[in-house]
């Protein structure tokens, strides 16, 4: 092809953007990537029940792109990427979900059911999301260290807490808990009645990449996921932090499912959109980049 699409990307709970920099730099020969830089963060988009403030902060990446965009995003962000697809599935070219098993009928009802009963940090628990992460890539590692919400970190003891906390990029533990609390519990009835339509008909395809060894792919299951991704659903090795433990292998992956995804609609109902605008990125040695 010859001019790069539009994404918008959305990082994991208690992820922040920068950590994922390398991931999006494998992308940009073929992206032009924009996104929040962390989720439940921004005063004027605050977390509450089922997100829809969050959907609204994704609103003006998705406008400024001037085309349908795709959605990129991870764990919860790839929830929140999906649910924003059903929200306005007219701006969303095609949406890629990293290691974000989605639940079915029974999994909503018991997500809502711990919700009520105050545990709902429990799910994530079971699916292993809470542990210290090994293996990650060289690269990622020390950026997550300093402003990821990873166990070290809550006590005060992260690497370049202070620096980071100065700067407005650390991750808050107690969003973390928050967005836990929050989850969309609806989203089961959602993705039963199948893929997002847009007022023309048209189907937003929806893909799915899940870590072979993920505990949250392993023990959330994947039924609902196949139904709603079909022949869109592959394999990646690596956790469920697949994106941090092989950033540039997953760009590759993500690149190739989104052709696939893309060309099928193409074929099946014409172009989703015109031409997204050319613009430079490099990653500075050293440097993080600055916010979208």
């Amino acid at each position: 092809m010859s001019h790069r699409h539009p994404l918008v990307f959305v990082p994991a709970n208690g992820i922040p953007r920068p950590v994922y920099q390398k991931m999006l730099v494998g992308l940009s020969h073929r992206f032009v990537a924009s996104g929040m830089e962390r989720l439940g963060h921004d005063p004027r988009f605050p977390v509450t029940e089922a997100w829809p403030r969050l959907i609204d902060q994704l609103r003006p990446y998705v406008a400024a792109a001037g085309a349908p965009v795709t959605l990129l995003g991870h764990g919860t962000g790839g929830w929140l990427a999906l649910l924003a697809a059903y929200r306005m599935p007219d701006r969303i070219r095609a949406v890629i979900l990293l290691d974000a098993p989605l639940p079915g009928r029974l999994q909503g009802r018991l997500l809502a059911a711990a919700k009520r009963l105050g545990l709902a940090g429990l799910p994530a628990l079971a699916c292993g999301l809470q542990r210290m992460p090994t293996g990650l890539d060289p690269d990622c590692l020390p950026v997550y260290r300093r402003f990821a919400c990873e166990p070290a970190a809550r006590n005060g003891r992260g690497e370049g807490e202070g620096e980071a906390r100065r700067e407005g990029r650390r991750f808050d533990a107690a969003v973390c808990r928050q967005l836990r609390a929050t989850y969309p519990d609806a989203m089961a009835r959602l993705v039963a009645g199948g893929l997002p339509v847009d007022g023309r008909g048209r189907s937003v395809p929806v893909g799915l990449l899940v870590g072979a060894q993920s505990l949250a792919t392993r023990r959330c299951g994947l039924a609902a996921s196949r139904r709603l991704a079909g022949d869109y659903l592959r394999r990646i090795d690596g956790s469920h932090l697949f994106p941090l433990e092989r950033p540039l292998v997953t760009a590759k992956e993500v690149v190739h499912l989104h052709d696939r995804m893309v060309g099928f609609a193409a074929q099946v109902h014409g172009p989703a959109g015109h031409d997204a605008v050319i613009v430079g990125s490099r990653l500075l040695p050293g440097r993080l980049p600055a916010a979208a």
